[in-house]
């Protein structure tokens, strides 16, 4: 299914551009996309599962998200999207997002996000990742099973 362009152009319409959020999933990953967010003049928000997450942040300095999202299981992100909209959130991807949500949940979630959609689900597939770089014409090291 995924996002139509649509429908992303209608969300992207309604947000407050000089009042944008970046969003992440709490993870080793998110420290420096908030940190470089707030250097950039952005709002943050950190999106977790259990309080513990919320204490590693406040050891670091710039990568404290200014707001949490706490959820019992990252499932409840895809029911959490009017919320993130009305704060104008635009989620940035990573490897644990792909890890904690799934790819095709990813696809579905109904908020704008950083980059292309369908990249995340080569990057949760090493198979895909190493057919995509041999049709690119890469060399690469053969697969010992």
């Amino acid at each position: 299914m995924g996002i139509s362009r649509e429908q992303l152009s209608g969300w992207l319409a309604a947000y407050d551009k000089d009042n944008i959020t970046i969003g992440v999933i709490a993870s080793h990953s998110a420290l420096q996309i908030l940190h470089g967010a707030r250097q950039e003049g952005f709002k943050t928000l950190g999106i977790a599962v259990g309080d513990n997450r919320r204490r590693f942040y406040s050891a670091f300095p710039g990568a404290d998200p200014d707001e949490w999202l706490m959820l019992d299981d990252y499932r409840e992100l895809l029911e959490q999207a009017e919320w993130l909209r009305k704060r104008n959130v635009i989620i940035i991807p990573h490897g644990s997002l792909v890890e904690y949500l799934g790819p095709e949940n990813f696809r579905n979630l109904q908020v704008p996000t950083f980059g292309n959609r369908e990249i995340l689900r080569w990057e949760s597939s090493r198979e895909a990742q190493r057919q995509w770089l041999l049709n690119g014409g890469c060399t690469l090291p053969s697969v010992v099973t």
